[in-house]
């Protein structure tokens, strides 16, 4: 998975495979159509058990920011329609984890309500259901790289902020209330 350009400086999301021998071409994984001049620092995240595939990223073709997730029972060859998981005021900065019984974690830095910045989490079914979806932390900076796994149970996300006095790594062990 990466984030293509085209002569038209359209940065959408590309997939290309190993057929064992050889890297087969690039092909877009979904026509998000987003248009900027500029390389966006703000790639796709994946996660695969065997033939399941979870694909999520970010984009903000036409100036509306999204979060969407996409998965493919079939090692990526076929992937399904886009799931929505956030828009409104994103930054995107998708990571994915794998949770039992095919469920997956997505993270992503939005603003809350009150216009802060902050760190969210959804957990979704196979059946692309968003079974919760919750705000983790507000963060000083909006340009975050957090990371996302799953561990014991529980979810586990770490990034690095900045204060007063410098920056710092923050992390976050904790479960999500599922139905």
């Amino acid at each position: 998975m990466y984030r293509d350009r085209t002569a038209d400086e359209i940065r959408d999301i590309y997939v290309s495979r190993h057929d064992g021998e050889r890297w087969e071409p690039g092909e877009r994984l979904y026509a998000d159509n987003w248009k900027i001049p500029g390389c966006p620092v703000n790639g796709p995240s994946i996660v695969a058990d065997d033939a399941e595939v979870a694909v999520a990223w970010f984009s903000a073709a036409d100036d509306q920011p999204v979060v969407r997730l996409t998965r493919s029972t079939d090692g990526g060859l076929t992937f399904g329609e886009p799931l929505v998981i956030a828009k409104g005021r994103l930054a995107g900065y998708v990571r994915l984890a794998l949770l039992p019984a095919g469920h997956v974690a997505v993270s992503w830095v939005g603003r809350n309500d009150q216009g802060s910045n902050t760190l969210f989490v959804a957990v979704i079914d196979t059946d692309n259901r968003v079974l919760a979806k919750e705000a983790i932390a507000d963060i000083a900076q909006l340009r975050v790289f957090p990371q996302l796994g799953f561990q014991d149970d529980r979810l586990v996300l770490a990034w690095t902020d900045e204060a007063d006095d410098g920056h710092f790594l923050q992390a976050a062990r904790f479960t999500l209330a599922l139905p």
